[in-house]
């Protein structure tokens, strides 16, 4: 079972549920390849009663017409938005707009109703490590916030103006204590939300393998001169032969062929799939 919940994300769950109090919306960010395992349960409990904007990011990574037909089915209660949102390009960012207007016009006929001056809407931004949350701050910004390629790395609380009618508190990412299903932990791990560093990283590539070669995606058998009558351990050898990861002589490091064939999935390099 992979689980991993560090002290700091239960320190940042309580200051969430002190913070949440201070904003008027909320703009999770999942994964638009894991667009079901990348939702924290903890974050509903946490927003509830808030309108939310869900942003499924690293569109431009995922099988988009699978993901479109899996958020199709789900029942979106009244104020939760979504749209989609790419990781290396300005796509969706124009919904995403017209989403926070639309929400903004509606406190602001509340405010206007008790006689309050409009003001900017106070948002919080919340999701699970490493789905691209200061990512999507910047292309919403159009200017540079710290982001990073391993989990975690936003780690303090930060307020950022984004416009005259938004203005958002970006927080750390936070998993769930306990992940109970194991898939979950897998697809996880494969698209890079729990550090390598305490992830079983051949486990991990061995379950993406069987689904890669069940895709048979050609991005997939052109990057590592695959034929496709592979197994799994013909695939390491002939990755590790080609990429020339050895442990000592001619035997290969199973383990730096399973963080190259982890790295080049996450990177779009083998393909685009959507894994829920």
């Amino acid at each position: 079972m992979i689980n991993w919940y560090p002290g700091h994300m239960f320190k940042t769950k309580k200051a969430l549920l002190a913070q949440v109090k201070l904003v008027d919306v909320v703009l999770e960010i999942r994964d638009a390849r894991i667009p079901l395992s990348s939702k924290n349960p903890d974050i509903e409990e946490i927003c509830k009663n808030k309108p939310r904007i869900v942003l499924f990011n690293k569109k431009d990574l995922a099988d988009v017409e699978k993901t479109e037909e899996i958020l199709k089915k789900l029942p979106w209660p009244e104020g939760v938005y979504y749209c989609l949102v790419e990781s290396k390009a300005t796509g969706g960012l124009k919904e995403v707009w017209n989403i926070i207007e639309k929400v903004y016009g509606q406190y602001k006929e509340k405010w206007s109703g008790k006689g309050l001056r409009p003001r900017p809407l106070r948002g919080m931004v919340v999701g699970i490590p490493n789905v691209g949350k200061s990512t999507v701050i910047n292309r919403l910004l159009k200017r540079s916030v710290k982001t990073g390629a391993k989990p975690g790395v936003t780690r303090g609380v930060q307020w950022i103006k984004l416009s005259d009618k938004l203005e958002l508190m970006d927080t750390p990412g936070v998993l769930w204590p306990k992940l109970g299903d194991m898939e979950v932990g897998l697809k996880l791990g494969a698209t890079g939300s729990i550090s390598d560093e305490v992830l079983p990283v051949i486990e991990v590539a061995n379950w993406l393998l069987k689904i890669l070669c069940t895709y048979r995606k050609p991005e997939f058998f052109n990057r590592f001169n695959l034929n496709g009558s592979e197994n799994l351990n013909e695939i390491y050898e002939k990755i590790g032969r080609r990429r020339g990861l050895f442990l000592r002589g001619e035997e290969i490091d199973y383990q730096k062929v399973a963080l190259v064939i982890l790295k080049e999935f996450r990177q779009g390099l083998l393909g685009k799939y959507t894994l829920d």
